[in-house]
């Protein structure tokens, strides 16, 4: 807390001379803004830059400390925001490498599983012996996703709630009551850690004969992983007289807050002498917030969406892509699968593109990659795939019927949001991405699943179970995605969309506009790579930050060089500190809310990335306090008698000339000395009945208008007090109740004015009401606020229009009647003064200066 003591003359003489000569020095050639400068941190840890959109490109860990860094305003001078320390970078490509010993086998042999995941636990349902042996058993496996922790990506198999006895088809004789199943469609939907939902769809069963379920569970996963399947009436069913097994199921919330459970082609094997046949419906319901499925009264009526082929076994990735405008995107890959209900050899490589309406659900369908659609280099069924940072890899399955151990890698073009096209190449077949020797000859129909590790940087994907093509397999293959020591492939060009920031969240305003951006990077000169930022300030005409608008403007560091946005490091530095401040007439309007993004460059070296440590931004938020005198500025109390009980003042801060209001406690913009905390003055000349009263000349310590020093005036200055700036916050009247005790001029001098807290504490002091000692009448009472030796004030308001703040027009006086009748008793014990520093201090990310 910073009190405020006023010096001895002498000493104010020198003090005002030197003052005012730095003060000249200071003054800007331009008038200052009429506003206030906060400081902001924008983004540095792995949550915050994990809640923007990435194209191509990666949350990683910071090499920083949580150590202050001298020179820059990208984080508190406090240090980093708690947390781990985040930096972005490009995400790398063709960057999966598998174990080469499997470990963390299932509990028992099992092919054409079907497998999800909620959090950290994988689930496998029911399965096969490769023959007519099928099963009704799930496992639970929970990984260890603690990122270079011995014992990551270890799991721990428990079996759990076998799947439920429930009919399969409408008719008899085969619509007995069944369990086990194999090839079933199975996805999951997560409400949080480890709780949500399963979704398990059709499979094959075998009552006998083998036919296609037309069976639909959900399940119910609680935060202790323990499974309950829910017994609907009617049950759920996929739509009368269609059975799916081989199917491929997706859960998928939107843009617009909505999920939807999607499942993909299959094969029609319906119970009785008709022929298998393959279905080329994708059939999608709605999940309501409590899990269930919105398919009308029935429980078995679906939306429907039609592909250009029947498929099945094939593999899906689905999710939310931002493209190089900023426009997002929910959408699907289907890649592949197997097109033939009777020769289980005959498959494609085609990959399909479907765009998900957010509102409805609706997929239309595009090419995907540019010019058509992308092919897998040789046709592929029996496999899985899972998409990480952009970046697709399919796993696992066979071409025609050759099982192999191939490995494809691909990724998302953010100009299209298709795959990569090089050429006629859409895929990369990459030894290092293969399936390990251990594996051969391969699997098909196995469990693939990713599983996000502790480190936002990498994830392990797993291949469960399958079969060789001779007997079901136990085996569980994990392989790392992400950056690694030996071969490293990262995109030319990757973008990152910040999350919509509201001014109000960032800094208590409605709105404010950018004054300087700060950030820093990683580029290391040899390497190459750039990194370019753009921000945007809007104010949506819905008041919803989210519903972005506007233009981008540009970030260049004005050092960084010819032709480059950011700079490289500094010889022998990790790091180099950006900064780009914007003039007067460079600045965008204000705005209630900002976003900015990055695109990240590459340089010549294929394996390194530039990186974006830390962000942060100076913001100029329009308004100033202003301390003036309300009409009520000073009230009587009066006892029963009629006598005068006490005296009460109120100040007010509200800014009448250049709104909005600015609280006292934050500083001008062109105040960079300015101290936040501490007190100001409110002074009190008062003039007895029948005393013209002397108007003083403010500031009252100013050169060559000092009123103290003016003999005539002296004896009526009576009272002062020192104000915490922290009671004026904004349009507010505060309140000097007649109970407050003020420093008496007289007995302690200007030197010993202190607040009521103190004089409280201390028991000196004294009302105001017994300053008015010469009898009954009406007195002439003077109230002067923020007077002080600064010529700029304590508080830094904005009287003049301006903008120049001239020091006279930083304090207020006003001259008031108070009628007084003595002889009266004085008021009863009243409120406590407020403190000299807030009662309760809760320290953001955000310093105010």
């Amino acid at each position: 807390m910073t009190h405020t003591t006023r010096l001895s003359v002498a000493a104010r003489v020198v003090m005002l001379i030197v003052a005012l000569l730095t003060a000249l020095a200071l003054i800007p050639p331009a008038p200052a803004d009429a506003s206030v400068i906060k400081f902001v941190a924008l983004d540095d840890t792995q949550t915050e830059f994990g809640a923007g959109a990435r194209a191509l490109t990666s949350v990683v860990p910071s090499t920083l400390s949580n150590a202050p860094i001298a020179g820059q305003v990208t984080e508190p001078y406090a240090g980093a925001k708690s947390g781990d320390q985040g930096a972005l970078a490009l995400a790398a490509v063709r960057a999966l490498r598998w174990g080469q010993i499997p470990d963390s086998p299932l509990p028992a042999a099992r092919t054409e599983v079907g497998a999800a995941v909620i959090g950290n636990t994988i689930w496998v349902v029911g399965g096969s012996s490769g023959g007519t042996a099928y099963y009704d058993t799930v496992y639970r496996g929970t990984v260890n996703i603690n990122y270079g922790q011995p014992g990551a990506g270890v799991i721990t198999w428990e079996t759990s709630t076998p799947l439920p006895s429930v009919s399969h088809w409408d008719t008899a004789p085969y619509n007995n009551s069944l369990s086990a199943r194999t090839n079933a469609a199975v996805a999951a939907r997560r409400t949080g850690g480890n709780a949500g939902n399963l979704y398990v769809v059709g499979g094959a069963v075998a009552p006998g004969s083998t036919f296609s379920s037309n069976s639909v569970l959900v399940g119910d996963v609680d935060t202790n992983g323990n499974l309950t399947w829910r017994n609907p009436s009617p049950p759920y069913r996929l739509p009368s007289g269609v059975g799916l097994e081989g199917a491929r199921a997706f859960v998928h919330t939107t843009t617009a807050g909505k999920t939807f459970l999607y499942v993909v082609g299959g094969i029609k094997d319906p119970a009785g002498p008709p022929v298998p046949t393959m279905s080329n419906v994708v059939y999608y319901a709605e999940i309501n917030a409590d899990g269930s499925l919105n398919l009308g009264n029935n429980n078995r009526t679906w939306n429907q969406a039609v592909l250009l082929e029947g498929i099945s076994d094939t593999a899906v990735t689905v999710g939310r892509y931002t493209n190089t405008a900023g426009d997002n995107q929910d959408m699907f890959f289907i890649y592949g699968g197997r097109t033939n209900a009777l020769n289980e050899n005959l498959d494609t490589g085609i990959v399909r593109k479907g765009v998900i309406n957010p509102t409805t659900g609706a997929i239309t369908w595009q090419d995907s990659t540019t010019g058509g659609n992308a092919a897998i280099p040789g046709n592929r069924n029996g496999h899985g795939a899972v998409e990480f940072n952009g970046s697709i890899y399919l796993i696992g399955g066979r071409s025609g019927g050759t099982i192999n151990r191939d490995g494809y890698a691909s990724y998302i073009d953010p100009t299209n949001l298709g795959l990569f096209k090089d050429g006629t190449l859409n895929f990369y077949n990459d030894t290092f991405g293969a399936l390990p020797s251990s594996a051969a000859p391969g699997r098909r129909n196995p469990g693939v699943v990713l599983v996000p590790t502790s480190n936002p940087g990498y994830a392990f994907a797993y291949l469960i179970g399958g079969t060789s093509g001779t007997a079901p397999s136990s085996e569980v293959f994990r392989a790392t995605i992400g950056p690694s020591d030996d071969q490293i492939f990262y995109p030319t060009t990757g973008y990152y969309y910040s999350k919509p920031f509201s001014m109000l969240d960032l800094v208590n305003e409605q709105q404010a506009t950018v004054r300087k951006m700060t950030w820093l990077t990683n580029i290391d000169a040899a390497n190459g790579g750039d990194i370019r930022l753009e921000y945007r300030v809007y104010s949506p005409s819905s008041g919803n930050c989210n519903d972005t608008e506007g233009g981008w403007s540009e970030v260049r560091d004005p050092d960084a060089g010819s032709g480059r946005f950011s700079k490289f490091n500094p010889s022998g530095d990790a790091y180099a500190i950006n900064t780009q401040e914007y003039g007067e007439g460079q600045r965008l309007p204000p705005g209630n809310c900002f976003q900015y993004r990055a695109t990240f460059t590459r340089g010549t070296v294929q394996n390194a990335s530039p990186v974006l440590l830390r962000l942060g931004m100076e913001v100029i938020v329009p308004g100033n306090p202003d301390l003036n005198w309300p009409d009520n500025a000073v009230t009587t109390t009066q006892n029963a008698d009629n006598t005068t009980r006490g005296v009460e003042v109120r100040l007010r801060n509200q800014n009448l000339i250049d709104p909005p209001t600015q609280p006292a406690n934050v500083c001008h913009a062109s105040q960079p000395g300015c101290n936040p905390e501490g007190t100001f003055f409110v002074d009190v000349f008062i003039f007895p009945p029948g005393v013209t009263p002397i108007v003083p000349t403010l500031p009252l310590l100013a050169p060559g208008g000092n009123s103290l020093s003016n003999p005539a005036l002296a004896p009526y200055h009576r009272a002062c007090l020192q104000i915490p700036k922290w009671v004026m916050q904004k349009d507010v009247t505060f309140t000097i109740a007649e109970t407050f005790r003020w420093s008496d001029i007289k007995a302690v001098g200007i030197d010993g004015c202190v607040s009521a807290a103190t004089n409280a504490r201390n028991n000196t002091g004294k009302i105001l009401r017994d300053f008015l000692d010469q009898g009954s009448g009406t007195y002439k009472v003077i109230l002067v606020a923020d007077s002080h030796t600064d010529l700029k004030g304590l508080v830094y308001e904005s009287d003049a229009a301006d903008g120049n703040h001239p020091a006279e027009l930083n304090n207020v006086s006003a001259t008031f009647d108070v009628p007084f009748v003595a002889g009266g008793a004085p008021p009863p014990d009243g409120p406590a003064p407020p403190p000299d520093e807030p009662p309760t201090r809760v320290f953001l990310p955000l310093v105010t200066r």
